[in-house]
């Protein structure tokens, strides 16, 4: 029962990671003719990937300590 749990767990972050990815990426294409905004986006977008890698990593940390 424990794994089942588990696993629910880490596919609802997965999606919304994924979730995350298509909401930034959008304005990223989109910026992407306009020279100036598109490094800001750039960073931005790459900014929000990590958080997103970290609250992950950290998710994947509390369940191999439970």
């Amino acid at each position: 029962m424990g794994h089942l749990y588990k696993a629910i767990i880490i596919i609802k972050y997965y999606f919304i990671s994924k979730f995350y990815k298509h909401l930034l990426f959008y304005p990223y294409k989109k910026c992407k003719k306009k020279k100036k905004k598109k490094k800001k986006m750039y960073y931005f977008y790459n900014n929000m990937i990590s958080i997103v890698i970290r609250t992950k990593h950290k998710l994947y940390k509390n369940i191999r300590n439970k």
